[in-house]
């Protein structure tokens, strides 16, 4: 329940920011992504379409992230990261039975 707790938790999270930053910028992602959305790429209409929908994969994605990362501030509760699945604070951001 403490912010150092709290603050280990987030640091062994953030240890996927960092690469993930890095393989996006060496392949160049966010400049295909904007040619695929501005319709510039080969089937325009199905390309167009996959870089909308993997925009929105991804912004739920770092939503969710941002959600557990900041849900013990907001809340001023430490969730139950390794038993999610009856955690009432984190079942909403992976509802699977």
């Amino acid at each position: 329940m403490s912010l150092v707790s709290f603050s280990r938790h987030t640091l062994k999270q953030l240890k996927f920011v960092l690469p993930g930053g890095l393989l996006t910028y060496y392949f160049d992602s966010y400049n295909v992504l904007i040619r695929l959305l501005n319709g510039e790429g080969g089937d325009q209409g199905w390309s167009r379409f996959s870089a909308r929908l993997s925009l929105l994969a991804a912004v739920v994605t770092v939503f969710s992230f941002l959600y557990v990362l900041i849900l013990p501030l907001v809340r001023r509760e430490q969730p139950d990261y390794r038993h999610w699945r009856v955690s009432g604070v984190l079942t909403p951001v992976v509802p699977v039975e």
